[in-house]
């Protein structure tokens, strides 16, 4: 006689709990409607009291304080060695561009310090390129005139002889205000004591009073002015 047929037994669903892998966590609720939004990643929860953040405020690791005060060391030295090799002028202040390299300077030695994404080698090279690029900027502007004329400005003429040039005053963007805050800051009480006052390359105000009158041969490069 022939066996009877099996029959297939259903499957029981598996209870939750049951299964391998990481236990089931409920998304979190959504917040009401019209409430503020938060830049909070779904499923993270900061820290009760915000302590995790202070004491990352305050503290590092000792990996990370060591390696600021080794490249702060490194740094500065070699900043101080190629400023002792470039000279006085590297630091100088005469124009717009000497300003925009002493800024810099500190930029990236600030950057070296401080990002851990910049090496050592990488940022003592990029001081020494600035420097070597301001070197050859002065070298450049004192052998060639032409090449002065295009990264220099050139000092204008505010006042002369009691005077005041308003149309100079407009092409440089120089209030009466900051004019005569000029010759108070240099003692002079009136327009009539003022020979001369020069706006310089880097934004400085020079100011020549009465006893100054006669011949300028330093004004003669002085944009506005006429013997």
């Amino acid at each position: 006689m022939a066996p009877p047929p099996c029959r297939a037994q259903p499957h029981a669903a598996p209870m939750v709990g049951s299964l391998p892998g990481p236990a089931y966590a409920p998304p979190p609720p959504l917040p009401p409607r019209g409430a503020p939004a938060t830049n909070t990643p779904l499923g993270h929860h900061p820290p009760a009291g915000g302590s995790g953040t202070v004491r990352v405020m305050w503290t590092s690791n000792l990996d990370s304080l060591l390696r600021i005060l080794v490249t702060a060391t490194c740094g500065y030295a070699g900043l101080v060695i190629l400023l002792r090799v470039a000279g006085k002028r590297t630091l100088s202040k005469w124009n717009a561009f000497d300003f925009v390299v002493t800024i810099a300077l500190g930029s990236l030695l600030a950057t070296l310090v401080l990002s851990d994404r910049t090496s050592i080698a990488d940022g003592l090279l990029a001081l020494a390129a600035l420097v070597v690029l301001q070197l050859m900027v002065s070298y450049l502007s004192v052998r060639l005139p032409w090449f002065d004329r295009v990264v220099k400005a050139k000092p204008a003429l505010l006042l002369h002889r009691g005077k005041v040039l308003h149309e100079a005053l407009r092409r440089e963007r120089v209030s009466e205000a900051e004019l005569y805050g000029a010759l108070r800051g240099h003692g002079l009480a009136s327009l009539e004591e003022a020979e001369a006052v020069v706006l310089e390359t880097d934004g400085s105000f020079t100011v020549l009073d009465h006893a100054a009158r006669g011949d300028h041969p330093t004004l003669k490069d002085v944009r506005g002015f006429e013997t």
